[in-house]
């Protein structure tokens, strides 16, 4: 059983945390089948990866989990704050012919939004392994002022395996890479972007100006009507616990 206090105590000081089973099985085969509907007509990047944003808009299944997941309450309580806003979402697939590698760097420098609570929920829809291109997190560079670290520099990383359902949770300030995968995989992954009380638009030079315009409009969506998240059937992996 793991308690609200360990979730918070744990992304507080590490930036990053995994959850296991955020969706069920049947929720899963919902959102694949969607993700494959909505991406497999689109061109994959030169980095072998396909993505789409604005997947609330289009799809019931990804505005349903938006609208009625228990994911905002669950954002707004490890930010500690009183509620969280939709931001934006991302769904990727990686295809078969390979993905090159993401270098270390930190997301919210790049997004149109100043503030400690912006956090991300990222949910694995298929097996996700280190090798295949999963995600490798600085634990708690989130804390820190001083410039992200490069591969040669960098602290101990850690990564987690991933089933589908799972998740990942981390701050927008946090630390982290995706590596390279080897040709042959496939997995499809969806994003939520969260933003608790004390975010505001900062559309400064050098940000992503499309994501501008998408708060705007998210301010105003749904009515997040949330689902109390069941605080003991989620189970806690942890950079101190894994």
């Amino acid at each position: 059983m793991t308690e609200l206090s360990q979730l918070r105590d744990a992304f507080e000081r590490d930036g990053v945390i995994v959850l296991r089973g955020l969706l069920t099985a049947e929720a899963v085969l919902r959102m694949r089948a969607a993700a494959a509907e909505l991406l497999d007509p689109l061109e994959p990047h030169s980095s072998g990866l396909t993505e789409k944003r604005g997947l609330w808009r289009e799809h019931p299944v990804f505005r349903e989990f938006v609208q009625f997941s228990a994911a905002p309450r669950l954002a707004a309580a490890l930010m500690r704050s009183s509620s969280a806003r939709f931001f934006f979402d991302r769904l990727a697939y990686k295809g078969p012919s390979g993905l090159f590698p993401i270098p270390w760097h930190r997301d919210q420098p790049h997004w149109p939004v100043a503030g400690k609570m912006v956090c991300t929920i990222g949910i694995a829809l298929d097996p996700i392994r280190i090798e295949t291109g999963g995600l490798e997190f600085q634990p708690g560079t989130h804390l820190k002022s001083a410039p992200q670290q490069t591969d040669a520099g960098s602290p101990a990383a850690v990564s987690w395996e991933m089933e589908p359902g799972d998740c990942h949770i981390y701050s927008s300030m946090l630390v982290h890479r995706m590596g390279a995968s080897a040709a042959g995989d496939r997995r499809y992954s969806f994003v939520t972007r969260w933003l608790g009380e004390d975010a505001s638009i900062d559309p400064r030079p050098g940000t992503d100006s499309s994501l501008f315009g998408c708060f705007l409009e998210a301010t105003e969506p749904p009515d997040f009507a949330a689902l109390e998240p069941d605080w003991g059937s989620l189970r806690l992996v942890s950079p101190r616990t894994n």
